[in-house]
Protein backbone atom coordinates (compact mmCIF):
# COMPACT_ATOMS: atom_id res chain seq x y z
CA UNK A 1 0.00 0.00 0.00
CA UNK A 2 1.27 3.58 -0.62
CA UNK A 3 1.55 6.38 2.18
CA UNK A 4 1.10 9.54 1.74
CA UNK A 5 2.03 12.27 4.32
CA UNK A 6 -0.27 16.02 4.62
CA UNK A 7 3.53 17.33 3.37
CA UNK A 8 3.88 14.71 0.35
CA UNK A 9 6.18 12.26 1.52
CA UNK A 10 5.51 8.99 0.06
CA UNK A 11 6.32 5.64 2.00
CA UNK A 12 5.30 2.23 0.45
CA UNK A 13 4.10 -0.77 2.96
CA UNK A 14 3.86 -3.71 1.18
CA UNK A 15 2.70 -7.29 3.11
CA UNK A 16 2.74 -11.02 2.10
CA UNK A 17 0.72 -13.62 3.62
CA UNK A 18 1.95 -17.55 2.66
CA UNK A 19 0.97 -20.71 3.75
CA UNK A 20 4.51 -22.68 3.30
CA UNK A 21 3.99 -26.17 1.37
CA UNK A 22 5.27 -29.22 2.36
CA UNK A 23 9.39 -29.11 1.54
CA UNK A 24 9.47 -25.49 2.26
CA UNK A 25 12.63 -23.90 4.13
CA UNK A 26 10.65 -22.54 6.66
CA UNK A 27 8.49 -24.86 9.46
CA UNK A 28 5.41 -23.87 10.19
CA UNK A 29 5.83 -21.95 13.64
CA UNK A 30 9.46 -22.21 14.14
CA UNK A 31 10.13 -18.98 15.37
CA UNK A 32 13.97 -19.21 15.82
CA UNK A 33 14.43 -20.32 12.43
CA UNK A 34 12.52 -17.20 11.06
CA UNK A 35 14.66 -14.80 12.78
CA UNK A 36 17.81 -16.63 11.60
CA UNK A 37 16.46 -15.56 7.96
CA UNK A 38 15.62 -11.83 9.12
CA UNK A 39 19.23 -12.11 10.45
CA UNK A 40 20.73 -13.31 7.19
CA UNK A 41 18.79 -10.41 5.19
CA UNK A 42 19.89 -7.72 7.92
CA UNK A 43 23.42 -8.77 7.74
CA UNK A 44 23.29 -9.40 3.62
CA UNK A 45 21.73 -5.45 3.86
CA UNK A 46 24.42 -3.60 6.64
CA UNK A 47 27.61 -3.14 3.64
CA UNK A 48 24.96 -0.40 2.41
CA UNK A 49 23.58 1.13 5.35
CA UNK A 50 24.43 3.81 7.58
CA UNK A 51 23.71 1.92 10.88
CA UNK A 52 26.56 -0.62 9.95
CA UNK A 53 25.45 -3.70 12.13
CA UNK A 54 21.50 -3.80 11.69
CA UNK A 55 20.01 -5.03 14.78
CA UNK A 56 17.45 -7.46 14.29
CA UNK A 57 14.73 -7.44 17.07
CA UNK A 58 11.58 -9.21 18.03
CA UNK A 59 8.08 -8.06 17.70
CA UNK A 60 4.34 -9.36 18.64
CA UNK A 61 1.50 -7.62 16.47
CA UNK A 62 -1.86 -9.69 17.32
CA UNK A 63 -1.38 -12.83 16.75
CA UNK A 64 1.69 -12.64 14.38
CA UNK A 65 5.22 -13.20 16.53
CA UNK A 66 8.46 -12.73 14.26
CA UNK A 67 11.54 -10.22 14.00
CA UNK A 68 12.16 -7.68 11.98
CA UNK A 69 14.98 -5.04 11.39
CA UNK A 70 15.61 -1.36 10.30
CA UNK A 71 17.75 0.41 7.94
CA UNK A 72 19.06 3.41 6.70
CA UNK A 73 20.71 3.68 3.26
CA UNK A 74 24.07 4.77 2.59
CA UNK A 75 23.46 6.43 -1.02
CA UNK A 76 20.12 5.52 -2.84
CA UNK A 77 19.69 6.12 -6.40
CA UNK A 78 17.18 8.97 -7.19
CA UNK A 79 13.37 7.86 -7.04
CA UNK A 80 14.41 4.93 -4.52
CA UNK A 81 13.99 4.70 -0.77
CA UNK A 82 16.14 5.74 1.92
CA UNK A 83 15.06 4.19 4.81
CA UNK A 84 13.60 0.70 5.25
CA UNK A 85 12.04 -1.76 7.64
CA UNK A 86 11.87 -5.35 6.77
CA UNK A 87 10.75 -9.09 8.43
CA UNK A 88 8.88 -11.37 8.94
CA UNK A 89 6.25 -13.37 11.33
CA UNK A 90 4.83 -16.96 12.07
CA UNK A 91 0.54 -16.54 12.84
CA UNK A 92 -0.40 -19.85 13.15
CA UNK A 93 0.78 -21.96 10.57
CA UNK A 94 1.14 -18.92 8.22
CA UNK A 95 3.97 -16.51 7.25
CA UNK A 96 3.48 -12.77 7.41
CA UNK A 97 6.69 -11.13 5.02
CA UNK A 98 6.51 -7.50 5.44
CA UNK A 99 8.54 -4.18 4.12
CA UNK A 100 8.14 -0.33 5.09
CA UNK A 101 10.01 2.21 2.33
CA UNK A 102 10.21 5.73 3.13
CA UNK A 103 12.08 8.82 2.26
CA UNK A 104 11.53 10.28 5.48
CA UNK A 105 11.85 8.52 9.17
CA UNK A 106 10.04 5.68 8.97
CA UNK A 107 8.27 5.61 12.30
CA UNK A 108 4.50 6.17 10.42
CA UNK A 109 5.18 3.46 7.73
CA UNK A 110 6.31 1.22 10.50
CA UNK A 111 3.58 1.81 12.44
CA UNK A 112 1.08 1.58 9.88
CA UNK A 113 3.09 -1.68 8.63
CA UNK A 114 2.79 -3.29 12.06
CA UNK A 115 -1.35 -1.98 12.50
CA UNK A 116 -1.89 -4.18 9.24
CA UNK A 117 0.55 -7.03 10.43
CA UNK A 118 -1.69 -7.48 13.68
CA UNK A 119 -4.63 -7.37 12.13
CA UNK A 120 -3.79 -10.89 10.03
CA UNK A 121 -6.25 -13.63 11.12
CA UNK A 122 -7.06 -16.70 9.46
CA UNK A 123 -9.60 -17.04 7.37
CA UNK A 124 -12.88 -16.78 9.21
CA UNK A 125 -11.45 -15.63 12.44
CA UNK A 126 -11.00 -12.14 11.67
CA UNK A 127 -13.43 -9.99 14.45
CA UNK A 128 -16.89 -8.49 12.59
CA UNK A 129 -15.81 -10.53 9.51
CA UNK A 130 -16.86 -8.10 6.50
CA UNK A 131 -17.95 -10.71 3.57
CA UNK A 132 -18.13 -8.94 0.17
CA UNK A 133 -20.50 -10.13 -2.74
CA UNK A 134 -17.38 -11.90 -4.66
CA UNK A 135 -17.12 -13.62 -0.78
CA UNK A 136 -20.97 -14.79 -1.01
CA UNK A 137 -21.13 -15.86 -4.50
CA UNK A 138 -17.90 -17.47 -4.41
CA UNK A 139 -16.05 -15.75 -6.96
CA UNK A 140 -13.49 -12.84 -7.19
Amino acid sequence: MKLTSEDGAESLVTITVMQPTSGASLSPGDREQLENLVSTVAKSMEPQSVEGALKVQRFEHGLVKGAFFSATDKDPPPGEFRYMSQGMGWMQDLAVSFTALSNVDDAVARKVMFQVVGSVRPAGEAQGEARTSADQSGGF
